[in-house]
């Protein structure tokens, strides 16, 4: 979350380091906002959450939030925090486009939850979908060949112009654990072993669909694409203007490179 990068190449979710970027991130933006009454921040929060949602916000749970304590059990509860203190923050003066950016939140939340996941966490990464291939659109399909083993990659590296807004995309989508973050590039490994690294290029330009190379996503057994489909839409994808005319689906992700969802041969 800060201009430093978080203790690459080792994964932060395996140790107490994403905690302890969490807590020192939350309390840079808290410097940032002015360090304002942990009440009226509370209160000012609470305004934010729609009465219908079962959601608590007070001021202990703020203050071991900025000490380390503790970590959100639900982002949600947290997002009306950020909100307020980017909002006085950014009334304040300069601020790192990092602090300010609610999916970069999510990112580090996020790992910052990994060692607490237990069971759950390990039945979703039974359900997991995997990157198996990376290809010229359907050429392959065309050509009949079928997934192996060595044709499976280790990793995609993606260019972008926010590397933390693409890898919270992925770790969303396809869940595992980050590696490392910082201003110009960050990277999580996937359940599968998968590794997804965004690096921030210069004067990005998105690719151009068709023009450019797929990402297919091999599913595991049992897992509906178009469930997968419909969560990679809610988490930040859209779909793709020009599509193949039959399924799967193109899909683009939030730095606009082209995805798929399908079931994969063995």
């Amino acid at each position: 979350m800060t201009s430093r990068q978080v203790e690459s190449p080792h994964e932060v979710g395996r140790s107490g380091a994403a905690r302890q970027e969490f807590a020192q991130s939350f309390a840079s933006l808290y410097e940032m906002a002015g360090s304002p009454s942990l009440r009226v921040v509370a209160s000012s929060a609470r305004g934010r959450v729609s009465p219908e949602t079962p959601i608590s916000v007070s001021a202990q749970r703020i203050s071991d939030w900025k000490a380390g304590r503790n970590v959100p059990a639900r982002f949600e509860a947290l997002k009306p925090v950020l909100l307020v203190l980017c909002e006085r923050a950014r009334r304040r003066g300069p601020v790192a486009s990092r602090l300010l950016d609610l999916r970069a939140w999510r990112l580090l939340w996020r790992a910052a939850q990994r060692p607490r996941e237990g069971r759950r966490a390990e039945a979703v990464r039974r359900c997991s979908p995997r990157l198996d291939l990376v290809d010229s659109g359907a050429e392959r399909q065309k050509r009949g060949e079928a997934m192996t083993e060595s044709s499976r990659p280790a990793g995609i590296s993606l260019g972008c112009d926010e590397p933390a807004t693409v890898v919270g995309f992925y770790l969303e989508l396809l869940g595992g654990c980050l590696l490392w973050s910082n201003d110009d590039s960050a990277g999580i490994r996937t359940p599968s072993g998968f590794t997804v690294v965004a690096q921030r290029v210069e004067n990005y330009t998105t690719p151009s669909w068709p023009n450019t190379p797929i990402v297919y996503f091999g599913l595991p057994e049992g897992v509906d694409p178009k469930e997968c489909e419909m969560h990679a839409l809610k988490i930040g994808a859209k779909p793709a203007s020009v599509q193949p005319g039959s399924q799967p689906r193109v899909l683009l992700d939030p730095a606009g490179h082209p995805f798929c969802v399908m079931t994969c041969t063995r």
